[in-house]
């Protein structure tokens, strides 16, 4: 079942279906045009929205099942229907929202491997740069004022047209050369056929040259080739060996220890006597001199070892001695088993961050992976009719001017005879009607 519906609202109607089911009235949204509404619910299938939304409106009335666990089983607990009917609706629910939710975007129609706005709009798409990216509305509006401002200069330029004859001599080909700078079009004619030579006349003095004419326009410049793929990195070098470990020095000598004293007999403990009354305590007499030790008695029996004492401070380390060679690394043992991991403590406070070290030299570019197969060709979309011929500029009127070997020109022309027409006079001269 859907768990989205739409509605374009009409101005008057505030209550709206609710047409799928739900877990809680709280994951059901509604929102128009875009912002969160105001609404109240009729029953468990309608509600009611305030403000009622206004003409034209976009109302989407959807469900959002919420992610977090509703049931939690534990061992040993008793399972419900009810826990399990909750569970499962729960899952079912957010499958189907997320699959709505991959129906309303663009979708590959596998008919020709195109994307297929199903007829909706798309809004909210930057300027193109490259030639096969998305052009906007607007982007091609803007782009097509400015081709038709210099078409426009062009028409201006053509209309202000000077032609000019230039007679060459007999037998050559003719030309024409026409700048867009100064509207002049130049057509050179070959002369007729040259008649009976008369006497030759006195030779004039020579003219001054002629100014060189304007150099024309250069081509265009060729696509730049594509760059080479990148070498593999080259192998890294061996690792040295690893110096040898110095001699370890002797231990040093353990100082003397001191005599222990003697230990005096213990005398025999006679009866004890009947306890009288506690007199008065006297005054403590002065401390005798103390006897002397008598010889040590033979050592007992070692009795039970008593609890062992607090370690006493450690003595001065000696001087660490040379290290010795390093003897031959024997076979590793086999590896014993993984202990039980221990059970993880507290983690501690996150210490403050230190400053950012300098970033290190970038590493070598690794080997370009090899190019994806090329997709499929779409087929051609088919052609539309030709539309009429229009009125065609005098600047792509004219072809190629060229006299043939009577001395006759003989002009390309392209242009619409109805709008367009030409004529040349006795003098030689070339007139253009524009539109």
């Amino acid at each position: 079942m859907a768990s989205i519906v739409k509605y374009v609202a009409d101005g008057t109607t505030s209550e709206f279906s609710v047409p799928f089911d739900y877990i809680s009235r709280n994951d059901v949204v509604v929102r128009v045009s875009g912002a969160d509404a105001t609404f109240t619910w009729i029953n468990d299938s309608s509600l009611s929205i305030s403000p009622t939304p206004s003409s034209e409106d976009f109302v989407v009335i959807k469900r959002e099942t919420s992610k977090v666990p509703l049931v939690d089983f534990t061992d040993g607990s008793t399972l419900f229907e009810a826990d399990l009917d909750l569970a499962n609706k729960q899952a079912r629910f957010i499958a189907e929202e997320a699959v709505d939710q991959a129906n309303e975007a663009l979708v590959l129609d596998e008919t020709d491997g195109v994307y297929d706005a199903k007829g909706r709009r798309i809004k909210n798409i930057a300027d193109p740069i490259d030639d096969d990216e998305i052009a906007t509305k607007g982007f091609v509006n803007t782009s097509g004022d400015s081709i038709l401002t210099r078409a426009i200069e062009v028409r201006d330029q053509l209309t202000d047209l000077t032609p000019v004859v230039t007679r060459l001599p007999y037998g050559t080909d003719g030309y024409a050369t026409y700048s867009a700078e100064t509207g002049e079009l130049e057509i050179f004619l070959s002369e007729g056929p040259q008649g009976v030579q008369g006497p030759v006349g006195p030779s004039g003095p020579t003219g001054p040259q002629g100014p060189v004419g304007i150099e024309g326009p250069r081509g265009p410049q060729g696509p730049t080739g594509a760059t080479g793929n990148t070498g593999p990195a080259g192998p890294t070098g061996i690792q040295g060996p690893t110096g040898l470990q110095g001699v370890t020095g002797p231990q040093g000598e353990r100082g003397p220890e001191g005599p222990q004293g003697n230990i005096g007999e213990t005398g025999p403990t006679g009866p004890q006597g009947i306890a009288g009354d506690t007199g008065p305590q006297g005054p403590e007499g002065p401390t005798g001199a103390a006897g002397p030790i008598g010889p040590q008695g033979a050592t007992g029996e070692q009795g039970p070892t008593g609890p062992e004492g607090p370690t006493g401070p450690e003595g001065p380390q000696g001087i660490q001695g040379v290290t010795g060679d390093q003897g031959v690394r024997g076979p590793q043992g086999l590896t014993g088993p993984v202990g039980p991991e221990g059970p993880r403590g507290q983690q501690g406070i996150t210490g403050e961050t230190g400053p950012l070290g300098p970033t290190g030299p970038a590493g070598p570019t690794g080997p370009q992976g090899p190019q994806g197969i090329q997709g499929p060709v779409g087929p051609d979309g088919a052609k539309g009719p030709t539309g009429d011929m229009g009125s065609t500029p005098l600047g792509l009127a004219f072809g190629t001017f060229s006299i043939n070997a009577d001395g006759e020109l003989q002009i390309e022309y392209y242009g619409d005879a109805d709008d367009n027409d030409f004529s040349i006079d006795a003098d030689g001269f070339l007139y253009v009607t524009t539109v």
